[in-house]
């Protein structure tokens, strides 16, 4: 059996759970964009591809949301497609189609030009020529101004996952079925939580690194797991998956240069921020650093980072990568936050530094009373957003109708 035999089996007999990623939504990534200087096409005329679609559960609500956009999906698995073609047609949807289709045969003539293209679990999870496939069909399919979003896992932080999948492919040589192979995985991982820190081992520094991590990949992958809605035979799509390739983001950028495609930002764009650090590290990293490729990947190594969600487009876009206030720019955005205020004591409407921390870990600090005025209404308001101009709006009136002390 051939290395995509195998995948394909992989999923044909345990489809990928089915799920919906917010960072890989047109949204998302058009916002991270134009506050990047670039013009992405409007979300709500827009063409969409997904690269290994599986049941649509990504990009069935998305088309559910935005009628006048057309998406397209493909993947290798024939059971999957027909699966997720099924609850399209039971919704009654006619801007989005599913096909069984192998990327090495996906081209322009089949497929069309897309703004946005959508590659999440593709590129460390299939063979190097299918990899490379992949960075040559977001060249060749993407539009002037497209913008793709590729997932992959990433060194020097998955050096440490990768050995943990050592340990679980070991501990399953043996086993016959998919669900054994998780159940028994998941055994060997709480074993190890539960027995190393019981070892007497003092405080040698990497005997205190192994149990970190597993305390770690304990507390954020196998309880996160169980706590949220995505399932435990996700584990077999990622870490027991038969390919699973990382590589160093500078590996991954050079890789996107062999394309005439560059690194844009994160889907997150809070990720890529250095001032999200204590300033003087922020300095030494900007120091090291000749250009953004190489700041990200000290970042990596700072961070020991493990995966990415990153944005790349043609290589003849003009990136601004220096955020600077843009009315015209802004008043195009919605905005949300649920940052929680962390200094109970200050009240926002008096003098002093207020500050928030976000859900994502991220902080902010401002003694600036319209800014603070802001934050109160986002987080009053959340989960829904504010258009811009409506939460100018709203901040005027609240600051001009208080009574001056």
């Amino acid at each position: 059996m051939t290395i995509n035999e195998t995948i394909l089996k992989s999923y044909d007999n345990t489809p990928y759970p089915f799920l919906g990623y917010q960072q890989t939504h047109p949204d998302t990534v058009a916002s991270v964009a134009r506050l990047l200087g670039l013009t992405p096409t409007d979300v709500a005329h827009c063409r969409v591809l997904e690269v290994g679609c599986a049941v649509g559960g990504n990009l069935i609500p998305m088309a559910y949301a935005l009628p006048d956009s057309e998406f397209i999906g493909f993947d290798i698995s024939t059971t999957q497609i027909e699966a997720g073609q099924a609850m399209i047609n039971a919704l009654g949807l006619t801007n989005i189609q599913l096909m069984t289709l192998d990327i090495m045969d996906a081209t322009e003539d089949k497929l069309g030009k897309f703004d946005y293209i959508i590659a999440h679990g593709i590129y460390s999870w299939v063979p190097d020529d299918v990899r490379d496939r992949l960075m040559a069909m977001c060249d060749a399919l993407l539009t002037e101004n497209g913008i793709a979003n590729i997932s992959y896992n990433v060194l020097p932080g998955w050096k440490m996952m990768g050995m943990l999948r050592d340990m679980m492919q070991y501990h399953t040589r043996n086993t016959d079925t998919p669900e054994d192979q998780v159940s028994e995985s998941r055994e060997l991982a709480t074993f190890l939580v539960d027995a190393v820190p019981q070892l007497n081992k003092g405080t040698v520094s990497f005997f205190s690194s192994y149990r970190d991590f597993l305390e770690g990949y304990n507390e954020f992958v196998l309880k996160g797991r169980d706590e949220s809605s995505f399932p435990a035979n996700l584990m077999l799509h990622d870490e027991l998956a038969p390919i699973n390739h990382a590589v160093y983001f500078h590996q991954f950028a050079e890789h996107c240069a062999q394309h005439n495609l560059q690194y844009l930002s994160e889907s997150n764009l809070s990720k890529v921020m250095p001032t999200n650090m204590p300033q003087s590290i922020a300095q030494e990293i900007l120091q090291m650093s000749g250009n953004i490729i190489e700041m990200e990947q000290y970042m990596d190594f700072l961070y020991n980072r493990t995966f990415r969600q990153t944005l790349i487009c043609h290589d003849t876009l003009d990136i601004q990568r220096k955020l600077t206030p843009d009315v015209a720019m802004m008043s195009q955005l919605y905005i949300a936050s649920n940052a929680q205020l962390t200094t109970p004591n200050a009240i926002i409407s008096e003098k002093g530094v207020a500050r928030w921390k976000g859900g994502n870990g991220a902080e902010f600090a401002t003694d600036n009373p319209i800014t603070k005025e802001a934050m109160r209404i986002l987080l009053d308001v959340f989960p829904q957003s504010i258009a811009f101009p409506e939460l100018h709006k709203l901040v005027t009136q609240s600051i001009y109708s208080r009574t001056p002390d």
